[in-house]
């Protein structure tokens, strides 16, 4: 949501030091005519802030995420030779990835090796993704995970998702959260019987569990 500017009083915004909240008539004119996207309701709306510093331009923002998605069905479809381990080269040298069992891991090579080693032996899930959602240089993927065989009723066996990825710009994330609810996928596992292609291999029985974003 844009921040919006509801008085023409001199100074700047608190959250936003490069939108001011003076206009004269002139330079408010300037601005409706320039940008009419921020002139809405009689008030200047400026570019969101993600912690404190300004978003990227939304397009590109946009365009980095639909090709995270195309990336994963990719991976689905087994088109890339790494499988999951590809979709290290969306991510920062530095990027912090915080998953649900395996807890935080940080920097762009051991994402890279965890993507791949905690996926054995789970070729015959999915993971589609249900939409997308941009705030800034924040993004939310609403997806499911989908365990192969049907319950009774004959539904499939799915679990509730979300991750929480932060854009850092050049075609890159920082950050990545999943989360979902690990007593949920245990129990469909016991109740699906389902059993892995190969020898799978399992979360620390501790794991870190420091979600804070990377400089925070």
């Amino acid at each position: 949501m844009p921040i919006a500017i509801p008085n023409r009083r001199q100074g700047t915004t608190g959250g936003n030091p490069g939108c001011p909240t003076a206009f004269t008539d002139r330079a408010l004119v300037g601005v409706v005519r320039s940008r009419p996207d921020r002139f809405v309701g009689g008030r200047v709306l400026c570019p969101p802030m993600t912690a404190g510093v300004p978003a990227h331009p939304r397009a590109e923002v946009q365009a980095v995420v639909d090709t995270y998605c195309e990336l994963r069905r990719r991976i689905e479809e087994g088109l890339e030779p790494n499988g999951f381990g590809a979709l290290a080269d969306l991510y920062t040298d530095d990027a912090v990835y915080v998953d649900a069992a395996w807890g935080r891991i940080e920097g762009k090579e051991a994402i890279a090796h965890w993507l791949e080693h905690s996926m054995v032996g789970l070729g015959d899930w999915r993971f589609p993704v249900e939409f997308t959602a941009i705030e800034g240089d924040d993004v939310v993927v609403k997806w499911t995970q989908v365990i192969p065989g049907r319950r009774p009723d004959g539904t499939p066996y799915t679990q509730s998702a979300y991750s929480r990825l932060r854009y850092a710009g050049a075609g890159k994330f920082s950050y990545e959260e999943d989360l979902y609810n690990m007593a949920h996928v245990l129990d469909d596992l016991a109740e699906s019987g389902w059993r892995p292609s190969e020898p799978m291999n399992v979360p620390p029985e501790h794991p870190d569990r420091n979600w804070s974003l990377p400089g925070t």
